[in-house]
């Protein structure tokens, strides 16, 4: 899903960040992100699979934020992380 919203140097790719968008990816992922349960190495595809869908596209973003369970501090968690997963 990554390769669909950026291409060649992550450009954005707004047709398909929309389409991606409304087939609910953002509510899909976000409770991936944010449980502690699932394995550091998911959570990290998953930051990295939502800040690509919401990359120069405003409205992703805002439905990024309207997620009650999303908070900047899981990637900020996620960014800080000794582990070897994070740090690759």
């Amino acid at each position: 899903m990554n390769l669909c919203c950026s291409g060649v140097a992550f450009r954005a790719n707004k047709v398909l960040q929309t389409r991606i968008a409304q087939e609910n990816a953002i509510p899909t992922l976000v409770p991936l992100l944010v449980d502690s349960a699932v394995s550091e190495e998911t959570r990290v595809e998953v930051a990295y699979t939502l800040a690509c869908i919401v990359l120069c596209h405003a409205d992703n973003l805002q439905h990024l934020q309207a997620e009650e369970k999303f908070s900047f501090d899981v990637v900020r968690r996620l960014l800080c992380s000794q582990s070897e997963v994070c740090l690759s």
